[in-house]
């Protein structure tokens, strides 16, 4: 296990959270195929109280053949996207340059549902997962 590995899995221990992650198939999103995932990331074993979302992995590990996504990659994303709680936070990291409306909006949404998941603390600490 590489050290960025040992990170997520020693976070995700400090909290006792579990990250199921489920391969699910390949997909066409955002022009080109790439691996589709169900993540759910919970706490105490209670799974139905769960933090639960899609996960697209990138068209390079697509073409690698049977990569599977891990802890790590799930949460290093989860670091950037809660700092995206208003339209007014990703335009300010991005720029206006989005193909619709409903992609910001959905990428907001997403952000509140990881900052009403985790602690303040736990936030702190994800942010250290790059």
């Amino acid at each position: 296990m590489n050290e960025y590995e040992q990170q997520a899995q020693d976070f995700l221990q400090k909290y006792n959270l579990t990250c199921e992650i489920k391969n699910i198939g390949s997909i066409e999103k955002w022009n080109g195929v790439r691996y589709a995932y169900d993540v759910v990331i919970f706490r105490n074993s209670s799974r139905s109280t769960g933090l639960s979302f899609k996960f697209y992995g990138s068209i390079a590990d697509f073409e690698k053949k049977n990569r599977q996504e891990t802890p790590y990659s799930i949460l290093a994303c989860l670091s950037s996207d809660s700092q995206f709680t208003c339209e007014q936070d990703l335009i300010d990291a991005y720029g206006d340059d989005f193909d619709s409306y409903d992609n910001v909006s959905e990428i907001v949404r997403f952000g509140k549902r990881i900052n009403r998941f985790f602690t303040d603390a736990e936030l702190e600490d994800l942010g250290e997962i790059r």
